[in-house]
């Protein structure tokens, strides 16, 4: 069973698709897409973030690139025969060995790995990517909890990668996640190669959708991705590759099976592929391949669009929040029709499907008058494609469609293909010629080299990102209480280190929850590191009224009370944070701190001992008590407790170390000891304005011996 390329009429003609003296409209929809990138440096980010990243680059190499891309795109007009009367297909070359394939195959998947990995993600920020790393790294084994139920497969097997990477390698959480999908990626792209070939008629149209697809900025997955969506995207492809095998007759049930329930255990978001799998297994029993059980695929297309729209309106009066209201309901004004979701809608689209869309309406529009063939190829990249839209439109994106664009882009890559698959068969025999291949390296070149340069560069993408989360109605007072706005701006916080970005979000949360005493916590801490002790004071008491048994609040409070010199408020504070956990080292350290800050010094070093015993190899605790005995006169003990931090101490802290070491050594006469210090002072800093000082002091001691 072959896909059908061209229909009888009832008279036993046969009438061919063909654009004849309009083939040069063929170039339109690739000049579209480049020209709306272009536009998309003009218009505002917040409405055209989908195709805006040329704006990130300078200017003149902006306009320089578009109007490379646009000329490529243009080329096949100036070609020598039309569009539409490019040559049949070519003879299939002389298949290589199969030792000499499988050499081949092994050596570029190889050289694929390594470039994926080179060019990798590294903008943790979009998704899920702080915290998919931290669940993979983290310790004990994995478990399944929250949003985890939904993606049991990918849970355990990131967790038994990273294990097994780490005990090979050493790698870290983030370069061994990376690895494992650029190896993903890999079998991603060898499974849009495959697809190309299986709807290709000829080598050139093969490389033509393969490039085609790679337009879609659904591949940025592929490029060591930091999220739990590469392998989904890889299994969903390989699916609908066995799908369409098993309706040929050329691939039996079991590989299709198992793919798809791969799927759907790996990611419930890439459950479309799995459906999609088992419409083909009804499909193949139709000859002409687009009917299931007698019924027009079209039709169930429109039935399956109907019973979205029924679910979503159960979610909707059941108050399940996995889904897009249909109408603005309470702490959630982002509904079905809003003017923000629709935004999202056009720019995931233009942002993974940019081709795939203008190749549609191509086909769609000019289509009058000549048959366009359907066959099982089409029904199934169809009908994967429209599965995975409808999931990508109804779904709830919580954390904002352009941070979670990846969750939303399923779609890109079958509707990219299929439309791909249309458009060929614009060309006699389907066989399209190579001078096409350069519209689609022109998108490729406009929709995924600034977006993957955006993605290698964390500080870039912040401050895109946080200028367009500023707007996002997920991030507003009135979506869930901002509830959305604390865990980015502790990301911004914690795992950017930027202490003033995060700050808006803060005030955002207590503007529309004035009880949450961890926006008053984290708002305080952000003006503690930012100098503003007296603000900071002011939010940590704010927040302590609203939860007084937090013993970090409490040490933030002593800490903060110390930098405005109120020394008995520092230790009441610190007081109350032991008695509350008298195991909790960093407060017994504030303890010890705020002893001494009143004259307590022998109260001070008990704490410091505390705080020494519970966490000995803790260079902090281990040079706080050698600061302590220092401050008693405890000579022996301190330069003692000074050795042991030194060999722990981070390098900014070492030269510090080295001169305390040196004075206690001149004290206690300890020469040799005091040379050999100083050495590795000069090793350490060989800048340091100490090494004259205690250079003649050592000499001056020397002499006096």
């Amino acid at each position: 069973m072959g896909t059908r390329e061209e229909k009888k009429e009832p008279t036993g003609r046969v009438r061919r698709h063909s654009l004849q003296s309009d083939h040069r409209l063929l170039v339109i929809p690739f000049m579209a897409v480049v020209a709306m990138h272009g536009l998309g440096c003009i218009l505002p980010a917040s409405v055209a973030w989908g195709f805006n990243y040329w704006s990130l680059i300078d200017t003149r190499v902006a306009l320089a690139g578009l109007v490379l891309a646009l000329v490529m795109a243009l080329w096949p007009v100036f070609g020598r025969k039309p569009a539409a009367e490019a040559p049949p297909a070519a003879a299939q070359p002389r298949r290589w060995p199969r030792p000499a394939r499988a050499g081949l195959v092994v050596t570029v998947s190889a050289l694929m790995v390594a470039a994926l990995f080179l060019l990798r993600s590294r903008a943790l920020v979009y998704g899920d990517g702080y915290a998919v790393l931290d669940h993979a790294a983290g310790a004990g084994d994995a478990t399944v909890y929250d949003q985890y139920f939904l993606q049991i497969l990918a849970a355990y097997f990131h967790r038994g990668a990273y294990l097994f990477l780490n005990g090979l390698f050493s790698l870290s959480s983030e370069h061994a996640y990376a690895l494992v999908n650029s190896i993903g990626g890999m079998l991603g792209l060898w499974a849009i190669y495959r697809l190309a070939g299986q709807i290709a008629t000829c080598l050139s149209s093969r490389l033509f959708i393969a490039v085609g697809a790679m337009t879609s900025a659904s591949v940025i997955l592929f490029f060591g991705y930091i999220e739990n969506y590469t392998w989904a995207t890889a299994l969903g492809l390989w699916t609908l590759s066995y799908s369409i095998a098993y309706v040929r007759g050329k691939g039996g049930a079991v590989g299709l099976v198992v793919l798809g329930s791969l799927c759907v255990f790996y990611h419930l978001i890439a459950l479309p592929f799995a459906v999609t799998a088992l419409l083909a297994i009804f499909i193949k029993s139709d000859p002409r391949g687009t009917s299931v059980f007698g019924v027009p695929i079209k039709t169930i297309g429109v039935f399956l669009i109907v019973l979205s729209a029924a679910l979503a309106l159960a979610s909707h009066l059941l108050e399940i929040t996995a889904l897009v209201p249909l109408w603005p309901i309470r702490d959630n004004p982002y509904s079905v029709l809003s003017q923000a979701h629709l935004i999202d809608i056009a720019n995931e689209i233009m942002l993974v499907a940019p081709v795939g869309l203008a190749l549609l309406i191509l086909t769609l529009v000019y289509r009058r008058g000549r048959a366009v063939a359907v066959g099982e190829d089409d029904s199934i990249l169809g009908m994967a494609a429209l599965l995975t839209f409808l999931t990508a439109f109804w779904i709830d994106p919580e954390i904002g469609a352009v941070r979670d664009w990846d969750l939303l882009s399923f779609f890109g890559l079958p509707l990219t293909m299929w439309a791909l698959l249309r458009f060929s068969k614009y060309f006699r025999g389907r066989c399209v010629p190579g001078i096409w291949m350069l519209p689609v390296l022109a998108v490729v070149f406009v929709n995924i080299g600034p977006n993957l340069c955006e993605k290698n560069r964390p500080d870039l993408a912040v401050s895109r990102l946080d200028a367009l989360l500023c707007h996002d109605p997920h991030y507003g007072t009135d979506y869930r209480m901002a509830e959305r706005c604390i865990p980015w701006a502790v990301i911004l916080h914690r795992g950017v280190g930027d202490k003033q970005l995060p700050m808006k979000y803060y005030y955002r949360r207590l503007d529309a929850f004035p009880g949450s005493y961890r926006a008053c916590f984290n708002l305080a801490d952000s003006y503690f590191h930012t100098g503003f002790f007296d603000s900071a004071y002011i939010y940590l008491r704010r927040g302590i009224v609203m939860k007084a048994d937090e013993p970090e609040m409490l040490v933030n409070l002593s800490k903060t009370a110390l930098e405005l010199g109120l020394a008995d408020e520092s230790l009441e504070w610190a007081q109350k944070a032991v008695e509350l956990d008298p195991e909790r080292v960093p407060a017994l350290s504030q303890l010890a701190i705020a002893f001494a800050n009143c004259g307590r010094r022998l109260e001070a070093v008990q704490y410091f001992q505390q705080a020494f015993r519970r966490q000995p190899d803790e260079y902090r605790n281990i040079f706080n008590l050698a600061t302590g005995f220092a401050m008693m006169g405890a000579s022996d003990s301190a330069y003692q407790y000074y050795a042991m931090a030194l060999p722990v101490a981070p390098h900014d802290r070492k030269s510090r170390i080295c001169c305390c070491l040196i004075s206690l050594c001149l004290e206690l006469g300890r020469l040799n000891e005091a040379g050999a210090y100083l050495a590795t002072l000069r090793q350490i800093n060989p800048a340091s304005p100490d090494i004259p000082v205690f250079t003649a002091q050592l000499a001056a001691a020397s002499k006096s011996q």
